[in-house]
């Protein structure tokens, strides 16, 4: 394959090729940031703008969004409360390189541990990632976080330590179908954490999670017992 490149003068943007190589970042996050990037200094990140430039659902883009914060290279600050008690739109900061702390900056850490950190990292990323984008029935959806807390990486470090990726993945699915669709009755309402903490062990297997929780199972009672969120996460 051959890159075929155009002489520019005008319409074109100058970025830092860090991200480009990034692999801890999936190249729909890439494509993300180098969109932002392109945009002039000042310029305001509104999520509804970033979801009505592409055919991407809203999901997919507050994925990526998610992933980008995750990391580094986006930061979401933290939201006023105004007069009229509804909360200021998100306001982001959009860097070029990841923003990290003095302490990680200076931090020397072993060739093999890094690597082994790194893609520690990014399982996390993509359990995070796979919960923010599940399914959406009517008007209904998983609660989608808007940061990767350090009580849920360490709730999603905890289950890497003994299950893969894909089946963290396979028992969060089986959880949003059962608390989603109107065929099962269980609909209680689990943050990212909570659930891994709490309820992972009873959704891992589908065949048993969906048996005994479909609304023809003999001598069933509905319950729509609620757990509010908390303030971590988007309606």
């Amino acid at each position: 394959m051959s890159i075929l490149r155009s002489h520019k003068t005008t319409n074109y943007v100058a970025i830092n090729n860090k991200v480009l190589e990034d692999r801890r970042v999936t190249w729909k996050a890439k494509g993300l940031l180098s969109f932002l990037l392109s945009k002039p200094a000042g310029w305001e990140v509104k999520v509804s703008h970033l979801i009505r430039q592409s055919p991407d659902k809203d999901t997919a883009v507050r994925t990526a969004i998610n992933e980008l914060i995750a990391a580094g290279y986006i930061t979401r600050n933290t939201q006023t409360k105004e007069a009229n008690g509804k909360f200021s739109a998100a306001d982001y900061d959009v860097y070029e390189e990841p923003k990290v702390t003095p302490e990680k900056e200076v931090k020397s850490i072993p060739p093999a541990e890094l690597a082994k950190s790194e893609k520690l990292n990014y399982n996390i990323t993509e359990v995070f990632n796979h919960w923010n984008g599940t399914q959406t029935v009517g008007k209904k959806h998983l609660p989608r976080h808007r940061d990767l807390t350090n009580i849920a990486k360490s709730a999603i470090k905890k289950r890497l330590e003994k299950y893969t990726v894909v089946e963290i993945q396979t028992a969060i699915d089986n959880y949003a179908t059962i608390a989603l669709e109107p065929e099962y009755w269980y609909s209680y309402i689990f943050t990212v954490e909570n659930f891994l903490n709490r309820a992972f062990e009873q959704f891992k297997d589908k065949e048993i999670t969906f048996d005994n929780h479909r609304k023809t199972v003999p001598g069933f009672t509905e319950s729509k017992v609620k757990q509010t969120p908390g303030d971590n996460y988007d309606d």
